[in-house]
């Protein structure tokens, strides 16, 4: 059973995916996940995996960027304020007066459209679309046009996202998504344990900004393993280890054996990105963000960054994800 069906939220329209025994609902408010449910071990009840808003209240306030696509810019801008090409530029006017500072992008409220659906044998997949121009966003003078395209099978998640500069001078570009998980069986993620092929933390300062130069990267000669995750609060970026092909994250459960594994390309989104929920208000830390990243937070202001950051006058930046559900791992 498959197909596309639309709905609401509290009178935002949605769209619901179907496939294998699988459902995804996402809002075209932001292109948000709203739900993302899985077929049980043995064809049992289905398994909530996804946590997202519940209400269009909390999809417009958007505080926790649950789901959000991530773009231009993804995560925090120090200051608000960036230089690029010499220029000057100042993105606060452009904030949502829910924000209490710039972060996570200019199009996590914007309205996104169906630009197709359908299936065959990879799954059941949904594109949308969306628009970013020079005169809608102050402090963002760059001209985008943006899509998302998912895929769903019985277990599998796919998300690929893409930007292209349809302007003429080039425009700086990171793009990123914001998810977050649960599994069931824990009322916490404390006895979760978390798995990230890492080379490198990034270190910041108070305000969640990396500290200056090289002071920012913190060697992980052994990865990144939190077994389990107990007490650890993390709000924080780290570098993959380069290598071919994709890099798994992996949030595991280990009293039912059931995992979730986020899947990434380095050469796309070179950081994962993990949030622990400890400042969620009602669900502290009942949820754990492990957000695939094209670039650090404040990549803008970065020299060590600049070449993934800028994008030619009709290039593309993509960033591909795939979520993949493990019953039994």
């Amino acid at each position: 059973m498959s197909g596309l069906e639309y709905g609401d939220l509290d009178g935002e329209p949605t769209v619901l995916l179907r496939r294998d025994g699988a459902r995804l609902e996402v809002a075209l408010k932001g292109a948000t996940v709203l739900r993302w449910a899985v077929p049980g071990s043995e064809g049992g009840q289905q398994v909530e995996l996804a946590a997202g808003y519940d209400s269009a209240a909390a999809l417009e306030r958007n505080k926790e960027g649950a789901f959000a696509v991530m773009a231009p810019y993804a995560n925090r801008i120090r200051g608000g304020q960036y230089t690029f090409a010499g220029e000057e530029h100042d993105l606060r006017p452009s904030m949502h007066p829910a924000d209490p500072e710039v972060i996570h992008g200019l199009v996590r409220r914007a309205p996104w459209r169906v630009e197709g659906h359908g299936e065959d044998e990879d799954g059941a997949h949904l594109a949308l679309s969306t628009t970013v121009r020079a005169d809608e966003h102050p402090g963002y003078p760059f001209d985008l046009d943006l899509q998302v395209t998912f895929r769903l099978t019985e277990h599998r998640l796919g998300v690929a996202m893409r930007v292209t500069n349809v302007g003429t001078t080039v425009a700086p570009v990171v793009v990123g998504w914001h998810p977050y998980f649960a599994l069931p069986g824990h009322e916490t993620i404390d006895g979760l344990t978390v798995n990230v092929p890492a080379r490198t933390r990034v270190l910041v300062d108070d305000a969640l900004i990396p500290l200056p130069g090289d002071e920012a990267y913190q060697p992980l000669p052994d990865g990144l393993r939190l077994e389990p995750v107990g007490d650890t609060r993390l709000d924080a970026s780290f570098l993959l280890a380069e290598t071919e092909g994709t890099a798994s994250t992996w949030l595991r459960s280990p009293v039912t054996g059931r995992a979730v594994e986020i899947r990434q390309r380095p050469e796309q989104a070179p950081v994962m990105h993990i949030f622990t929920g400890d400042t969620l208000e009602g669900r502290e830390r009942t949820v754990i963000a492990l957000e695939p990243v094209g670039g650090i937070a404040d990549a803008y202001n970065r020299p060590e960054w600049a070449d993934r950051v800028e994008l030619a006058p009709g290039a593309t930046r993509d960033l591909d994800v795939e979520v993949v559900y493990h019953p039994d791992a």
